[in-house]
C-alpha cells in the first residue's frame, strides 16, 4: 500500500477493506501480462 498512500497514513490507521474492481471487462488495464483494476476501494480506521 505504500505505493498509494503516505507511510504516515499507514502508521496511524488500520486497513479494514481492500477491493479492486473493474467497471467492465474491456476496462482492465493489461501491462506486460499483469492486469490492473480500474478502481480500488479502501476502508481505513484511525488508530487510537
Amino acid at each position: 500500500m505504500m505505493d498509494y498512500l503516505d507511510p504516515a497514513v499507514l502508521q496511524s490507521a488500520s486497513l479494514e477493506l481492500l477491493e479492486e474492481r473493474t467497471d467492465f471487462q474491456a476496462s482492465d488495464q493489461v501491462v506486460a501480462g499483469l492486469t490492473y483494476p480500474t478502481y480500488m476501494m479502501l476502508k481505513y480506521r484511525k488508530l487510537g
